[in-house]
Order: C-alpha cells, then sequence, then structure tokens
C-alpha cells in the first residue's frame, strides 16, 4: 500500500457523549483499493483503556478539534492500536 502520510499530538477520546480523558496519538494514513485507510496508536493516562475497552461509540478528538471515529484493536497496558472506519480528517 502507498503511504499517505500521518499525523499525531495530543487529544481527547470521547465516549457515550462525554470527555474520557487526554491521549496521545499517531495515525498513519495508506491508500487503498476502496479509499483511504490507516492504524493509529494511543498512549493514555493511567487506566483510560481499560475504561473504554466495551465501548463501542469512541472518537479521537485531534489537536487541531476535528473528530474522527476509532475502535480499539489491540491494547497493551496505557497504550493501543486503534483503527477508524473513516472518516480520516485531511484525507
Amino acid at each position: 500500500m502507498e503511504v499517505l502520510g500521518s499525523f499525531y499530538g495530543k487529544g481527547r477520546l470521547i465516549g457515550d457523549g462525554g470527555d474520557l480523558g487526554a491521549v496521545g496519538y499517531e495515525y498513519n494514513v495508506y491508500q487503498a483499493e476502496d479509499g483511504a485507510v490507516g492504524t493509529g496508536f494511543l498512549a493514555s493516562e493511567p487506566g483510560l483503556i481499560a475504561k473504554i475497552l466495551l465501548m463501542t461509540n469512541l472518537w479521537l478528538k485531534l489537536e487541531d478539534g476535528q473528530k474522527m471515529p476509532i475502535e480499539i484493536t489491540k491494547t497493551v497496558g496505557n497504550d493501543a492500536e486503534f483503527d477508524s472506519p473513516g472518516p480520516i480528517p485531511g484525507f
């Protein structure tokens, strides 16, 4: 897959209508046959990842204020990997 770009920063996780906490994020975007796809990484406050594991309506509010829906795919301690069903801001 062709790399289209990446973005990173400090943001907020939003779920169940409320702000859940601060995270650092990195997201890499690739060109697939059906459009832009990507995978990302979150670094969070202690306990935040455990708190959100069962939530299905999660959003990442980026440093610039844009939001993107996310789905947690893997966790390791206070870190997590995620995908986004889209749209991906800027792509």
